[in-house]
């Protein structure tokens, strides 16, 4: 039997480091505007203050990661039961792209059970 930080990086190590980009997040208490800087700040991108800028940084590097490396981003949020409405709601927002016509990056959401009473 396996913990979950045992799975998360067993899950990681199982894939392709030359194909996916690997973010992670642990934040029992992340806004979005939080979701947004700390997935910018692993890219090495300051990020700006207000959410929708952020946003939309975030989209741009995602299509330059997507686009010029050739590779997916997946996103690893960790105690994801711990998240509020609005910030599972933002990832909704990030995720709908282009008319939902493709998925732009992979979340990944490590919780305990309650996260499926918020769903």
């Amino acid at each position: 039997m396996y913990g979950k930080s045992t799975l998360i990086r067993r899950f990681v190590d199982s894939l392709p480091k030359d194909r996916y980009i690997f973010l992670y997040l642990s934040d029992s208490k992340l806004t979005p505007r939080w979701f947004y800087k700390g997935l910018l700040d692993q890219l090495g991108i300051e990020s700006k203050f207000y959410r929708g800028d952020a946003k939309r940084q975030l989209q741009n590097q995602i299509e330059i990661i997507r686009g010029v490396q050739n590779k997916k981003v997946i996103c690893i949020l960790d105690e994801g039961h711990l998240l509020e409405k609005k910030t599972i709601e933002e990832f909704r927002f990030l995720l709908n792209y282009r008319f939902d016509s493709m998925s732009p990056m992979a979340l990944v959401l490590f919780e305990q059970t309650e996260l499926w009473d918020k769903l």
